[in-house]
């Protein structure tokens, strides 16, 4: 018998000491940035062997957050789809913590501190409302078109830097039996309008562009915005749109690496996202989208930072410095999932560094910002019914089920809804 009680006794201690053994919960989702967190972890559970860690890589994670957040236990920390869930109505709700507490904490070395390591652009542009910031920006990618240089030489096709470049160039594919332009439709609100639509939008008119971002009532009527719907028009109707784009997903992509699609625009995780599906000699390369009509110049290059969030309430202040610490200025680490994951990193240096760590795809990317400028979209982050809108009337205008007259109306209703709904918070572009 007391034998029995001294193994309940012990039994009593092992559950009540696993009990209350410290938790840490991190939750990405699952996407072309690959694996990103498992070094930092890596390093964490070896400093921490007390501690108990849950690293969660799911398809689904926006929706894990939504969940573990109404049941009041979510993770530590958050990094999920951003078109997916809306991170600003989530600051707005009171749902994020403020991170300035993980700018303030020192490097590694104890020479700077955590925000010296960033772009302060990076920083301001990443959730940073009522003077606090709540996003910390862990991945950059570009935005753009992606091309096989192989194929391109093959039909004799400059690679386009004007409007009338890029026309002459899908003239060419289509006469070679090759569908020009493809895209990605389920995600339309981001794919064609983010890495294709607004950059070009934005070389046209750069005022027609800021004026979208701050919901100017009449934004979506001015000259430039119409004119580059009409185009979109003209590509439909010249066949260079591959037709199942306005319902496609990840097959665009395969077609792509099939070379039976020209021209594609999306972030630059397209390299590492089809790594097993490129051909031997396929030679990947990225342009800008082209937006002057005819004379050559600057084009702009949207810059895509995927960002990490602190979920209330904070339970472990110090593991989450920590484990920033490990993720962005380790540089072990750093280097181990670039190589990895074959993605740039908002850091500063980053190139000198470790751009030699970048496979030559990514690479022309990076190359292409040297020779021209970047491109911000907040306006899809701070107002999440309208990307969604804006993706389902691109569909609709390539299905030709609605007219140029169409999207504009339909845009413009959009904005005012959002305009008119006070429970909205409303932010200002520059």
């Amino acid at each position: 018998m007391k034998r029995l009680a001294f193994l309940g006794l012990i039994l009593l201690v092992a559950v009540s000491g696993f009990a209350d053994k410290k938790k840490f919960d991190i939750l990405y989702f699952v996407g072309g940035m690959g694996e990103s967190a498992n070094f930092a972890v890596e390093m964490l559970k070896a400093k921490h062997p007390d501690v108990e860690f849950t690293l969660d890589y799911n398809h689904k994670a926006q929706d894990v957050l939504r969940n573990k957040m109404m049941a009041g236990d979510p993770p530590d920390i958050a990094h999920v789809n951003q078109g997916l869930f809306d991170y600003y109505g989530a600051i707005a709700e009171g749902l994020l913590e403020p991170i300035d507490f993980l700018y303030d904490s020192p490097t590694l070395d104890g020479k700077q501190k955590m925000r010296d390591i960033f772009f302060k652009s990076d920083i301001d542009s990443s959730g940073f409302v009522g003077g606090k910031h709540y996003l910390v920006p862990e991945v950059a990618y570009l935005g753009g078109m992606w091309y096989s240089d192989k194929l391109v030489k093959k039909l004799g096709i400059k690679v386009p830097a004007t409007w009338d470049e890029f026309m002459a160039a899908c003239k060419k594919f289509k006469q070679a039996g090759i569908a020009p332009f493809g895209y990605n439709g389920q995600f339309a609100h981001e794919y064609p309008m983010n890495y294709f639509f607004f950059p070009m939008l934005d070389e046209m008119n750069h005022q027609a562009y800021v004026d979208i971002q701050n919901l100017k009532p009449d934004a979506w009527k001015a000259p430039a915005v119409r004119e580059a719907l009409q185009r979109i028009v003209y590509m439909r109707d010249q066949g260079y749109i591959w037709p199942p784009s306005t319902t496609a997903s990840v097959e665009v992509q395969q077609e792509f690496t099939k070379s039976t699609i020209g021209f594609i625009p999306v972030g630059s995780w397209l390299y590492a996202e089809m790594l097993d599906s490129w051909p031997a000699d396929f030679d990947l390369k990225f342009f800008p989208v082209p937006g002057k009509k005819t004379a050559s110049g600057t084009n702009l290059i949207p810059s895509i930072l995927l960002r990490g969030s602190v979920p209330k309430p904070l339970r472990n202040k110090d593991l989450v410095v920590e484990y920033y610490q490990y993720l962005m200025n380790d540089k072990g680490s750093v280097s181990k999932n670039i190589k990895a994951n074959q993605f740039i990193m908002p850091i500063k240096g980053f190139a000198d560094n470790f751009g030699s760590l970048l496979p030559p795809a990514v690479n022309s990317a990076v190359s292409a910002v040297a020779k021209n400028g970047l491109d911000s979209n907040m306006w899809s982050l701070w107002y999440s019914t309208l990307p969604v809108e804006a993706g389902n009337a691109f569909n609709a205008l390539v299905s030709g089920n609605q007219t140029v007259d169409d999207f504009i109306n339909r845009m413009t209703d959009a904005t005012k809804k959002v305009l008119d709904d006070s429970s909205i918070a409303k932010y200002s572009f520059q």
